[in-house]
Formats: C-alpha cells, structure tokens, sequence
C-alpha cells in the first residue's frame, strides 16, 4: 500500500558502499537486503524485484530489515518501525524518529520527511567503515607519501646523473673507436677508477698500434693502453706475493673491469669477508679493476685435462705429486714432430691455465754430445764449456 506523496519518506544511508545513497520510501512496508549479487538472483532467478525491496550491495554478510509506517501517520510518535527480521522470524523491532541515526547490524541510516532536509548531524555523519579520507591523510600516510616522493626524487636524480655519465663514456668509446680505425674488438675496455679508459690489448702488436695513433691525438692523457697477457701475468704475481695462502688455477681478463678468479676447491675457501679484503687490495693497485668473480675449480679437474693431453700424444712420462702442484716429466727420445706436438700441447695448456699447479718438464734420452760436436775444414772438436774445447787428434 502506498502513502499519500505529501507523507512519503527520504530513507538515507550513511556508510558502506552507498554511502549517500538516498531511497524514496512510498510504501508503507519496505524490506530492506543486505546481501551480494549470487544471492539476490538466486532468490529471484532473473524477475523483477518487487517494488517494495531495496537490495544493498555487501559481500561478507547477509541480513535484512523491514521500514514499516503504521496508520499511515508520519508524526514521529512511534508510528515508524524498524524491524530486523531472519529466517522470517522478527528478532528486534523499535520505533524510530525522524532525521536521528540509527544502526541495523553494521548499517547506519537515517530517514526524514520528504518536505523536510536532513540535520547537520545527519548529513556531516563519520562512518567509520569506509572513512577513508582520514586514513589516507594519517600521520603515518603522510610519511609513508613523503618517504615515497623523497625515494623518487633520489632514482630521479641518480638517473639524470647516470644518464649524462654513461653519455659521456659513450661518446668517449666513439670517439676512441674513430681513432683506432674501428679496431675496438682487438681490445677489453674498461672505465677506470682514475676516470680513465684503460685499453688491454689481445696481443702486443695491437698494444703497440694503440700507443703509436694516441700519441698522435689529444686523447693520450685519458687513456692507457696495456696488454691483457701481462696484466694477467702481473696479476697471478701480485696474488701470490700478497696472498700466497689463496691458491689458484687461472685468471681470465674477457672482461677488463671484472676478471675472473679460478680458485683451488680443494686449497683455497675464502669466506665473503675475504673475498671483499681480497678485491679492496687489488682495486688499490690495479685501477682498472672495480669487481672480482670468483670460481672453484676442482685440482683433480685440471690434473685429468693434463695427464689426458699427455697420454693422447702417446708419449712416456712420470708424474710426481706433491702437496700443491703436480710435475709431469717427458722421459722419451721425441722425434722433431713429437716434440713439436707436446711443445703445442704444453704452450695451450699454460696459455689457459696458467704454471699455478701442472708442471711439465721434458728430459730426453740424447746423445751427450748433441749440439756440442762440430767440424770446422777437415778437423773435429767438441765444446765441453764456453771456454772449453775438445780436438781429437785423429
């Protein structure tokens, strides 16, 4: 049944998700379903909604109440009834009074005359459920927003920075490249931490070439050229004299800035702590480097690729063991393209790891007097020292 329109009633929520929200009650009984989506079509099955149920929105839980206007008489002395309701049992039902907040389980409403507007207490009414403008303007939101920005501004501006350095560097490279005759790929560049370019050169000829067209250019004081084979040389030297305890089997310089330290698995555990001292000395003295990889190689690893290459050229040999290296002595009589092949075996091998632990020495079963006899016109002699000669008589 419908109320007389100059008696109809302005129902107001005020929290949730329609926070707001104001319905026009024109029926002297209103439900009222507090419930999600599944379960208002389940009840329903796709037909229209009465026009007497107001359906709100919530996800976590269910219950309704009913609006219910008696003697259709709005003169607020207990003719308006709220009544909650489950399982259509009625579980509290009071009078209410126009423009006062009331509370039905976790909603606040209120409701008014339509002629009338809503108090100030009503309209500037705090829920705190979705009271969200002051939780976002805490004082903990606050700094957590002031961090944040601080945060972008520090990325921001070590960006810009980043930029214009790497800029610069580039520009360097390019210009560097134009002056080697775009010869970059025979070198390892690396920015040192004198804000210099450091060049290490694959093989002496390209470190000479280097030398001689900077000499000649405006750029010889910003860069270095050096050769990779000494560098690793200088660098084996300087580890075995400063850390004589840190054995190791090879180091590689493909990246200059960064070369990679094969370590002993067996010989050589280094701790973090170590590792960090170890890179902190080296940085001071070679200032083209700014970080270590470290490797662990098994010694058994680098024993196996050497007696392997040995017992592949078919040669005899004795190998001696000690505590931190290995000796392989070649006892055959070689022919000269025997020996040219353990000589090739032996250069690789040392080329790639290096004298640190594999020794190889060849002792040849020759005839004492090789390079050491020699005829001059129709006599004999036979060198015993460099100030010591043989003639025979004969």
């Amino acid at each position: 049944m419908e109320m007389n329109k100059d008696k109809q009633l302005i129902f107001r929520i005020l929290n949730g998700k329609l926070a707001g929200c104001e319905f026009l009650l024109d029926n002297l009984h209103t439900v009222f379903m507090v419930t999600n989506d599944n379960t208002i079509e389940t009840i329903h099955k796709g037909n229209l909604y009465p026009n007497n149920l107001i359906y709100i929105p919530c996800i976590d839980r269910e219950y309704s109440f009913e609006i219910i206007v008696k003697n259709n008489t709005l003169n607020g002395n207990g003719n308006i009834i709220v009544r909650e309701t489950s399982n259509e049992n009625v579980d509290n039902e009071k009078s209410i009074i126009l423009n006062e907040i009331y509370h039905v389980n976790d909603l606040s409403f209120a409701i008014r005359n339509m002629g009338d507007s809503f108090s100030e207490e009503v309209l500037h009414y705090r829920y705190p459920i979705i009271d969200i403008t002051a939780d976002r303007f805490s004082p903990a939101k606050k700094n957590y927003l002031v961090i944040t920005l601080f945060c972008l501004l520090i990325s921001l501006v070590i960006g810009i920075c980043a930029y214009f350095y790497f800029t610069s560097e580039q520009r360097k490279i390019s210009k560097l490249s134009v002056l080697l005759r775009n010869d970059l790929e025979h070198y390892r560049i690396s920015y040192g931490q004198d804000n210099i370019i450091y060049l290490l050169a694959n093989k002496e000829r390209y470190v000479y070439h280097a030398r001689k067209l900077l000499n000649n250019s405006d750029d010889a004081s910003q860069v270095k050229v050096l050769s990779k084979k000494k560098q690793i040389k200088a660098l084996a030297s300087w580890l075995r004299k400063n850390f004589p305890l840190v054995y190791f089997h090879a180091i590689e310089l493909d990246k200059a800035e960064q070369p990679v330290l094969s370590l002993s698995k067996e010989r050589a555990s280094l701790t973090d702590k170590e590792k960090s001292y170890l890179i902190k000395k080296l940085k001071k003295d070679f200032l083209f480097i700014r970080n270590v990889v470290f490797k662990s190689i098994s010694d058994k690893y680098i024993e196996n690729i050497s007696e392997n290459g040995i017992k592949k050229l078919k040669i005899n040999y004795k190998k001696i063991v000690s505590k931190n290296s290995i000796t392989f002595f070649i006892l055959d009589n070689l022919s000269d393209q025997e020996m040219q092949s353990i000589k090739l075996f032996i250069n690789n091998f040392y080329k790639n790891w290096g004298k640190n632990y594999i020794d190889f020495t060849i002792e040849l079963n020759s005839d004492w007097l090789q390079d050491k006899s020699f005829r001059y016109g129709s006599k004999n002699y036979i060198r015993t020292s460099p100030f010591h000669y043989y003639f025979n008589k004969n």
